[in-house]
C-alpha cells in the first residue's frame, strides 16, 4: 500500500493494483495517485474496452436496424420519402462504426482532458488548491475505472442478447431513462438516461480523488458540490441540443 515503507522510501501501488483499489479502498489508492501520479493505463483500457464494445455491437447486431430506428424517430427525417430516407439509413450504418472507433479513442482521451483541465481551474481559482495537470489526469482517469465495468458488461449483454433486442442507448439499463416507453419525448429520455448509475459513481470518485489531493483546502462536500454543479450545467445542455434538434 501506499502507506508502506521499505528502508524509509514509500512503496506505490503498480498501476493493476490502482485499478483494483477503485472498487476496494479508493481513498487509500487516490493517496497514491496523487503521491505519484500516473494515468496511462487506465486510459489505455478505456479505449481498448470502448472500441470492443463498437466492434461487438458492429459484427453481433449491426447499424443499419439502429440507425433506421434512429432516424425513424427524428421528427425533421418522418417526413423524407422513403427512398431518400434509406439512402441515409444507409450511409449513416456505413460511417457510424468509424465515428464509434474515433469516439472510443479520441474521444476519450479528449473528455478525461477536459475534465482534467477544468478540475484543475475549478479547484486551483477557488480554493487555491495548487494542483498540478498531471495530477488531475491521474485523477480522472482512475475515477473512470467504473466506466471499464459497464464497457465489459456491456459487451456481455450484446453477446447474450438476441441482436433484435439490443438497445445500443441503454445496454445495461442503469438509468431510468431505459425504463421509458419509445413514444416518451427525447428530451425526457435525454435527461433520465443521463443520471446514470456508472456517471453517478464516477463523480463520487472524482470528488474523493480531488479532495485527496489537497484535504486542507477541498474537503470532499467542497469537490462534490464543484462536480454535481458541473455535471447539471452539462446534462442542460443536451437537454436543450435534444429538445431543440431532435
Amino acid at each position: 500500500m501506499a502507506t508502506n515503507t521499505t528502508a524509509g522510501s514509500p512503496v506505490h501501488m503498480n498501476s493493476m493494483q490502482r485499478l483494483a483499489g477503485m472498487f476496494y479502498a479508493p481513498k487509500a489508492t487516490f493517496a497514491d495517485v496523487v503521491a505519484q501520479p500516473g494515468w496511462i493505463l487506465p486510459v489505455v483500457l478505456l479505449c481498448i474496452c470502448s472500441l470492443a464494445v463498437t466492434f461487438t455491437f458492429t459484427q453481433r447486431v449491426g447499424w443499419h436496424n439502429f440507425m433506421e430506428k434512429k432516424i425513424a424517430e427524428n421528427s425533421r427525417t418522418q417526413q423524407m420519402p422513403a427512398e431518400d430516407r434509406e439512402k441515409l439509413v444507409d450511409k449513416q450504418a456505413q460511417y457510424a462504426p468509424i465515428i464509434g472507433y474515433v469516439f472510443g479513442t479520441v474521444g476519450i482521451v479528449v473528455a478525461i482532458l477536459v475534465l482534467a483541465a477544468v478540475g484543475l481551474g475549478a479547484f486551483n481559482l477557488t480554493a487555491g488548491a495548487q494542483l498540478k495537470f498531471k495530477t488531475c489526469m491521474s485523477i480522472v482517469a482512475y475515477a473512470w475505472v467504473p466506466f471499464l465495468l459497464a464497457y465489459l458488461l456491456a459487451i456481455v449483454v450484446i453477446v447474450l442478447k438476441p441482436p433484435d433486442m439490443v438497445d445500443l442507448e441503454n445496454l445495461l439499463a442503469s438509468n431510468p431513462g431505459a425504463f421509458l416507453s419509445s413514444d416518451a419525448p427525447k428530451w425526457l429520455a435525454t435527461l433520465l438516461g443521463s443520471i446514470d448509475l456508472f456517471s453517478i459513481w464516477s463523480i463520487l470518485l472524482l470528488s474523493l480523488g480531488f479532495s485527496t489531493a489537497n484535504p486542507r483546502k477541498i474537503s470532499f462536500s467542497r469537490a462534490l458540490t464543484v462536480w454535481i454543479v458541473l455535471w447539471i450545467i452539462f446534462i442542460g445542455v443536451k437537454v436543450a441540443w435534444t429538445a431543440a434538434f431532435a
